[in-house]
Protein backbone atom coordinates (compact mmCIF):
# COMPACT_ATOMS: atom_id res chain seq x y z
CA UNK A 1 0.00 0.00 0.00
CA UNK A 2 1.49 3.55 -0.83
CA UNK A 3 1.06 6.10 1.90
CA UNK A 4 1.27 9.70 0.58
CA UNK A 5 2.13 12.29 3.28
CA UNK A 6 0.54 15.83 2.95
CA UNK A 7 3.18 18.41 1.61
CA UNK A 8 2.65 20.17 4.91
CA UNK A 9 4.03 17.42 7.24
CA UNK A 10 7.71 18.30 7.89
CA UNK A 11 10.45 16.16 9.69
CA UNK A 12 10.20 17.66 12.73
CA UNK A 13 6.72 15.61 12.82
CA UNK A 14 8.38 12.30 12.68
CA UNK A 15 7.42 10.96 15.91
CA UNK A 16 3.81 11.12 14.56
CA UNK A 17 4.96 8.48 11.81
CA UNK A 18 6.66 6.66 14.07
CA UNK A 19 3.50 6.37 16.11
CA UNK A 20 1.66 5.54 12.96
CA UNK A 21 4.24 2.62 11.76
CA UNK A 22 3.89 1.26 15.45
CA UNK A 23 0.62 0.60 14.90
CA UNK A 24 1.02 -1.11 11.46
CA UNK A 25 0.86 -5.12 11.27
CA UNK A 26 4.18 -6.42 10.72
CA UNK A 27 3.12 -8.30 7.69
CA UNK A 28 1.44 -5.20 6.11
CA UNK A 29 3.33 -3.85 3.32
CA UNK A 30 3.75 -0.19 3.24
CA UNK A 31 5.67 2.48 1.22
CA UNK A 32 5.86 6.02 2.49
CA UNK A 33 6.00 9.16 0.39
CA UNK A 34 7.27 12.60 1.74
CA UNK A 35 6.45 15.87 -0.28
CA UNK A 36 8.02 18.42 2.34
CA UNK A 37 11.43 19.69 0.76
CA UNK A 38 12.94 19.60 4.05
CA UNK A 39 12.95 15.80 4.17
CA UNK A 40 15.36 15.15 1.54
CA UNK A 41 18.16 16.52 3.11
CA UNK A 42 20.85 15.51 6.22
CA UNK A 43 19.69 14.58 8.64
CA UNK A 44 15.99 14.40 8.02
CA UNK A 45 16.58 11.83 4.87
CA UNK A 46 18.50 9.41 6.86
CA UNK A 47 16.09 9.47 9.49
CA UNK A 48 12.98 8.59 7.79
CA UNK A 49 14.74 5.96 5.65
CA UNK A 50 15.86 4.30 9.01
CA UNK A 51 12.71 4.89 10.75
CA UNK A 52 11.25 2.87 7.49
CA UNK A 53 13.93 0.11 7.38
CA UNK A 54 12.99 -0.34 10.96
CA UNK A 55 9.28 -0.84 10.36
CA UNK A 56 9.78 -2.65 7.07
CA UNK A 57 8.66 -0.10 5.15
CA UNK A 58 9.82 1.23 1.58
CA UNK A 59 10.82 4.38 0.46
CA UNK A 60 8.81 5.62 -2.56
CA UNK A 61 11.24 7.25 -5.13
CA UNK A 62 9.70 10.40 -7.10
CA UNK A 63 10.13 11.55 -10.24
CA UNK A 64 8.99 14.90 -11.22
CA UNK A 65 11.05 16.67 -13.78
CA UNK A 66 10.29 19.86 -11.92
CA UNK A 67 11.00 18.47 -8.59
CA UNK A 68 14.59 17.32 -8.48
CA UNK A 69 14.94 17.48 -4.83
CA UNK A 70 12.55 14.47 -4.24
CA UNK A 71 14.75 12.09 -6.13
CA UNK A 72 16.60 10.40 -3.48
CA UNK A 73 17.41 7.23 -4.47
CA UNK A 74 17.64 5.51 -1.40
CA UNK A 75 15.80 2.36 -0.78
CA UNK A 76 14.95 1.19 2.62
CA UNK A 77 14.62 -2.52 1.98
CA UNK A 78 14.38 -4.11 -1.35
CA UNK A 79 10.99 -2.84 -2.79
CA UNK A 80 11.27 -0.26 -4.98
CA UNK A 81 8.43 2.53 -5.84
CA UNK A 82 9.18 4.95 -8.06
CA UNK A 83 6.32 7.60 -8.90
CA UNK A 84 7.00 8.47 -12.47
CA UNK A 85 5.24 11.77 -13.40
CA UNK A 86 5.87 12.72 -16.75
CA UNK A 87 5.42 15.49 -19.78
CA UNK A 88 4.40 12.98 -22.58
CA UNK A 89 5.56 13.87 -25.23
CA UNK A 90 8.85 15.90 -23.66
CA UNK A 91 12.16 14.33 -24.80
CA UNK A 92 13.25 14.40 -20.81
CA UNK A 93 10.55 11.45 -20.26
CA UNK A 94 12.49 9.36 -22.60
CA UNK A 95 16.04 10.34 -21.14
CA UNK A 96 14.13 9.65 -17.80
CA UNK A 97 12.97 5.88 -18.63
CA UNK A 98 16.43 4.88 -19.99
CA UNK A 99 18.13 6.53 -16.65
CA UNK A 100 15.57 4.46 -14.73
CA UNK A 101 15.65 1.24 -16.56
CA UNK A 102 19.42 0.93 -16.71
CA UNK A 103 19.41 1.60 -12.68
CA UNK A 104 16.72 -0.83 -11.80
CA UNK A 105 18.69 -3.25 -14.10
CA UNK A 106 21.72 -2.72 -12.05
CA UNK A 107 19.61 -3.24 -8.86
CA UNK A 108 17.66 -6.10 -9.43
CA UNK A 109 21.81 -7.80 -9.63
CA UNK A 110 22.46 -6.09 -7.04
CA UNK A 111 19.32 -7.88 -4.47
CA UNK A 112 16.28 -5.92 -5.77
CA UNK A 113 13.10 -7.37 -4.85
CA UNK A 114 10.14 -6.02 -6.33
CA UNK A 115 9.46 -2.88 -8.67
CA UNK A 116 6.56 -0.63 -8.39
CA UNK A 117 6.35 1.75 -11.17
CA UNK A 118 3.61 4.22 -11.32
CA UNK A 119 3.29 6.06 -14.62
CA UNK A 120 1.33 9.53 -14.67
CA UNK A 121 1.33 11.48 -17.60
CA UNK A 122 -0.30 14.82 -17.71
CA UNK A 123 -2.87 13.26 -20.21
CA UNK A 124 -3.51 9.55 -18.42
CA UNK A 125 -4.66 8.22 -21.77
CA UNK A 126 -0.72 8.34 -22.78
CA UNK A 127 0.63 6.83 -19.45
CA UNK A 128 -0.07 3.09 -21.08
CA UNK A 129 2.28 4.42 -23.75
CA UNK A 130 5.07 5.49 -21.78
CA UNK A 131 4.78 2.98 -19.29
CA UNK A 132 4.86 0.11 -22.56
CA UNK A 133 8.60 1.95 -23.50
CA UNK A 134 9.35 1.74 -20.15
CA UNK A 135 8.79 -1.87 -19.49
CA UNK A 136 10.33 -2.64 -23.29
CA UNK A 137 13.63 -0.79 -22.29
CA UNK A 138 13.39 -2.74 -18.49
CA UNK A 139 13.28 -6.06 -20.01
CA UNK A 140 16.22 -4.69 -22.48
CA UNK A 141 18.50 -4.08 -20.07
CA UNK A 142 17.92 -6.72 -17.32
CA UNK A 143 16.83 -9.96 -19.18
CA UNK A 144 13.88 -10.03 -17.24
CA UNK A 145 10.32 -10.91 -19.13
CA UNK A 146 8.14 -8.39 -17.39
CA UNK A 147 4.25 -8.50 -18.70
CA UNK A 148 3.68 -5.56 -20.92
CA UNK A 149 0.93 -3.31 -19.98
CA UNK A 150 -2.45 -3.95 -21.99
CA UNK A 151 -5.22 -1.52 -22.37
CA UNK A 152 -8.70 -2.82 -20.63
CA UNK A 153 -11.73 -1.58 -22.75
CA UNK A 154 -13.77 1.03 -21.10
CA UNK A 155 -16.68 0.77 -19.35
CA UNK A 156 -19.51 3.09 -20.09
CA UNK A 157 -21.60 3.95 -16.43
CA UNK A 158 -25.23 2.96 -16.93
CA UNK A 159 -27.30 6.40 -16.82
CA UNK A 160 -29.80 6.82 -13.53
CA UNK A 161 -32.42 7.86 -15.74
Amino acid sequence: MLFAIAPRFCPDKIHRLAHFLEQKPPDFALAVEVRHPAWFKAPALQDWVSLLAAYGCATVLTDVAGRRDALHMVLSNSVAMIRFVGNHPHLSDEVRIEDWSQRLAIWLEKGLSEIYFFMHQPENDLSPEALTAFTEKLNEKSGHACALPRRLPKIQQASLF
